[in-house]
């Protein structure tokens, strides 16, 4: 009888750990989903970043042009594209800081689900051995 309810307990363990093992990969499979949509985010992110800092750059060289010596027409217009391309300066400045923000922020959720896929891995491993031992 004790050897019969030691195998009913071991079988029960085993249920147990199949199906404990079963929900750590699932939850593996969705961090891995989750991982991959951050690292497109990260990549979307750093793209609309490097074309913030091209535009800002255009700007810049636009004001650049506007500082030489024009005629009073030209130097009223050139003041006018100097305000507009100043206002989309400091647009683009601030939405630069808004994606370095979201930036730091999506590497930061990265780390974070890297870390929870190497913790689940290695709760996977230790349990894969105890199964083994348990097979044993």
């Amino acid at each position: 009888f004790k050897t019969n309810q030691a195998l009913h307990d071991s079988k029960t363990e085993e249920t147990r750990l199949r199906s404990e093992i079963s929900g750590i990969k699932s939850a593996s499979r969705n961090l891995d989903v989750q991982l991959t949509l951050l690292d497109k985010e990260a990549a979307r992110q750093q793209e609309l970043l490097y074309n913030a800092e091209f535009q800002i750059q255009q700007i810049e060289r636009k004001i650049a042009r506007g500082m030489g010596e024009r005629s009073d027409d030209e130097k009223r217009m050139l003041r006018q594209q100097i305000e507009e391309a100043e206002n989309d300066l400091d647009k683009a400045k601030e939405k630069k800081k808004m994606l370095q923000q979201q930036n730091r922020k999506l590497l930061n959720e990265l780390a974070i689900g890297r870390n929870r896929r190497d913790d689940l891995t290695n709760q996977r491993n230790i349990l894969t051995e105890k199964m083994g031992e348990l097979e044993l």
